[in-house]
Formats: C-alpha cells, sequence, structure tokens
C-alpha cells in the first residue's frame, strides 16, 4: 500500500536577496529531494497555512 502522504520539510528565512523571486536551497543529499525525483532548478510549491508560491530550487552541498 502506498503511502499518499505529502513529503515535507520545514522553511525558514535565509536572508539571501533574491529580488521578487522565490528561490528554495536544500542539501544534495536530501532524502526528500530523491524521493520525489526533484533536481536543482526544479519548481517546487511552498505551502504556509492557506498560502503558497512556487519557487525554484537550488541544491547546496555545505553545512549551513
Amino acid at each position: 500500500m502506498k503511502d499518499s502522504a505529502p513529503n515535507l520539510l520545514q522553511a525558514r528565512r535565509l536572508g539571501v536577496i533574491t529580488r521578487h523571486e522565490a528561490v528554495a536551497f536544500v542539501r544534495a543529499d536530501c532524502p526528500v529531494c530523491h524521493s520525489e525525483g526533484v533536481s536543482a532548478h526544479s519548481q517546487v510549491t511552498l505551502i504556509h497555512g492557506n498560502r503558497s508560491v512556487v519557487a525554484t530550487l537550488f541544491q547546496v552541498t555545505s553545512d549551513w
């Protein structure tokens, strides 16, 4: 039986100035990204409460 629950990550602000573009940074070894099949420059939806935004995904390889 396949679990239909979405894979979730906790969001936080990093203080990166991107002008008016929504971006998301995740570690390259993130298990959620591997299980969902997303890679760098994929479009992802960020949801908080009843608001959402589509963001460009960037992968990082260092700790932050």
